[in-house]
């Protein structure tokens, strides 16, 4: 067998370009390609103390369904200064675990007491289950979010 100096030079840029790829892939904000989510903020200026909701609307493919018997289930960055309450506002269709997608997801949080005036990204994660009742399967997804928001 010969030596192909054009086959190792190509095979020693693929080797140090690797890690690179996947890399940037991971970097890569993962979608769920049976449901798409949409987030915002039902008010994106805040006073210290006050509450707003994070507002989900959830837009699946047809036949997939979002299962509401685990509900979801918020989680936010911690260096952010406010506080998930316990209300999480969840429509339900009739006479089902699933929620209702022609209504929103409805999170709601408070600004601590303690929070300085300013400009904020309110980051963090929902996971929720989604399901095709027709082929008898569910998935657990974990959507992040960036939602920015000033306290004045």
């Amino acid at each position: 067998m010969k030596y192909n100096p054009n086959f190792s030079t190509a095979f020693l840029a693929l080797f140090l370009l690797l890690p690179i790829l996947t890399i940037s892939s991971e970097r890569k904000q993962k979608e769920n390609v049976y449901v798409k989510t949409k987030f915002s903020l039902s008010k994106k200026e805040l006073k210290i103390g006050g509450n707003a909701f994070i507002i989900v609307k959830f837009i699946p493919k047809e036949k997939i369904h979002i299962n509401i018997a685990v509900y979801p289930k918020f989680e936010i960055d911690s260096l952010v200064p406010v506080s998930l309450s316990e209300n999480i506002f969840v429509p339900r269709a009739k006479d089902s675990t699933y929620m209702n997608v022609k209504n929103n997801l409805r999170q709601e949080f408070t600004v601590n007491k303690n929070a300085a005036k300013g400009k904020y990204i309110l980051k963090g994660r929902l996971t929720y289950l989604f399901c095709n009742e027709e082929e008898d399967w569910c998935n657990r997804f974990v959507q992040e979010f960036e939602l920015p928001f000033a306290i004045k």
